[in-house]
């Protein structure tokens, strides 16, 4: 039969907090195609002759997404599409499949403590278990999942605002079939247990795509899987990171060069990656040839050529920076100084009139310093052609719901904290730290001179947040430690 045509049609906005969805209509979508096209059937009207199926949508002008739910109803219906929030059709999805598919039903199937020897879960009961949790973790904000194998199973746990919350423990039943599960998914060898392996797949949560990075890893209980997981959120700029309006400035001052390097410092996990895109975001994109060489791309920037490494293929920092000084660059990102033949082929980018964004993992700023010299930097090169060093913290923001860890927070699920802010120390290098570099000066002495010329450290960077009431002493002293006296 015919489609409604949505062009002649008055699109209505309801209310789904108000509505109790049909189960008639909702027999006839799937979950898995209500979650990718982010729709809800709600009612069905009409006679069996001309029957209409009203849907709820975020849009009703998406002529493509009405194309494929078309096609997944089997063209039998006549369609009504209502107008809804994206935040209550997801609702609506859980609420309607939750008898189903709800992760909270799954855990408490397979839970050590719940499921008896003799239970047996359904044939497919794993790969509803893996889709409950990659959304779950998706809505949850998470940045990793981990699944570990314990003497007691497999335990659960989602990396939320840089901190690891325990989800469950599964029963040791469930670890092989949902470990081969993710391995399919992620194309990797499901007889390999022995030694490590990396791969990647995507998913459609919420109509978002969703890219999750699936790293194994072989232990004495077994196979322990982390995955990374990264959406398509809108990209970083140095307006997102609510740094002080005199550090954005220092920052953008240090881009208006047309050379020179800078470096970005820190700990895995400390957004360094972050910072480094929100500045090349301030570059102008269409008349520099901006290009990257990273271990892997992680994040897809228009405008910007970038390369992942594959030193199976010989293609590693110095190959491949070395190649990339052919293409005419102007703004080199390199994803990491890792030994000294990259720290030499970074230095010799920018002696040749680029500039050239990169990280380096040490402590602080002033520890770079030292880095740099193990990697064999020589002085005046080194001198000359450094910009500045920056190194970067994530501090957990507490959260504007309760702030307290209240348990029944919706927002935060009782860890009174939400969100995360980017604290940085910048060590510009002026005339007098050139100097000091220059004659290898003990960074004791740098450190002296920068501090006399109104060096912010991360201590007192975050302490900013500490008196604005964005973040607790707590926190501070989880991530940097107590502050010497």
């Amino acid at each position: 039969m015919s489609v409604t045509d949505q062009n002649q049609q008055s699109t209505q906005t309801v209310n789904l907090k108000r509505l109790i969805a049909s189960p008639e209509a909702i027999a006839h979508l799937s979950e898995s195609n209500a979650r990718r096209l982010l729709v809800i059937p709600l009612a069905m009207v009409g006679d069996t002759a001309s029957c209409t199926l009203i849907v709820a949508a975020e849009t009703a002008t998406d002529a493509a997404q009405q194309e494929r739910l078309r096609r997944h109803l089997g063209f039998q219906f006549k369609i009504q599409i209502v107008v809804a929030s994206r935040e209550q059709i997801a609702a609506a999805i859980d609420k309607c499949y939750r008898h189903i598919h709800s992760l909270d039903a799954l855990l408490k199937d397979s839970c050590v403590d719940q499921l008896q020897s003799d239970t047996e879960l359904p044939r497919d009961y794993h790969v509803h278990l893996l889709e409950a949790l990659l959304r779950e973790a998706w809505r949850r904000r998470a940045s990793d999942i981990h699944l570990s194998p314990i003497h007691e199973g497999l335990l659960v746990r989602f990396r939320i605002d840089g901190v690891l919350e325990t989800i469950a423990t599964l029963h040791e039943c469930v670890i092989n079939s949902l470990v081969v599960r993710i391995k399919v998914l992620a194309s990797l060898d499901i007889a390999e247990t022995r030694v490590p392996q990396d791969g990647q797949f995507d998913q459609v949560i919420d109509a978002a795509a969703v890219e999750f990075r699936v790293s194994m890893f072989p232990t004495v209980a077994g196979e322990n899987a982390v995955l990374r997981v990264i959406g398509n959120s809108q990209h970083a700029t140095l307006e997102s990171l609510s740094l002080p309006n005199e550090m954005l400035v220092t920052l953008r001052n240090l881009l208006d060069r047309p050379d020179g390097l800078i470096i970005v410092c820190g700990p895995t996990g400390a957004g360094k990656s972050t910072t480094l895109f929100a500045l090349l975001a301030e570059k102008d994109q269409q008349s520099l040839n901006i290009m990257t060489l990273e271990d892997p791309v992680e994040q897809r920037l228009p405008g910007i050529r970038q390369s992942n490494i594959d030193p199976a293929r010989s293609f590693d920092y110095p190959q491949g920076l070395k190649a990339m000084l052919r293409q005419d660059p102007d703004v080199l990102l390199i994803g990491e100084i890792r030994d000294s033949q990259s720290c030499e082929m970074a230095l010799r980018a920018v002696t040749s009139g680029h500039q050239v964004l990169t990280t380096i993992h040490a402590g602080s700023a002033h520890a770079a310093v030292t880095r740099l010299r193990e990697f064999d930097a020589q002085s005046h090169i080194l001198s000359s052609c450094l910009s500045a060093i920056i190194s970067q913290r994530l501090l957990r923001k507490s959260c504007p719901a309760c702030k307290t860890g209240d348990s029944q927070c919706e927002l935060c699920n009782g860890t009174g904290c939400h969100g995360r802010q980017a604290i940085l120390e910048v060590l510009l290098i002026d005339k007098d730290i050139s100097h000091l570099l220059a004659i290898e000066a003990d960074v004791k002495d740098i450190e002296a001179v920068s501090n006399a010329s109104g060096f912010t450290s991360l201590q007192q960077h975050a302490q900013r947040y500490v008196e604005a009431g964005t973040v607790t002493p707590q926190e501070i002293v989880r991530v940097l430690g107590r502050a010497q006296s």
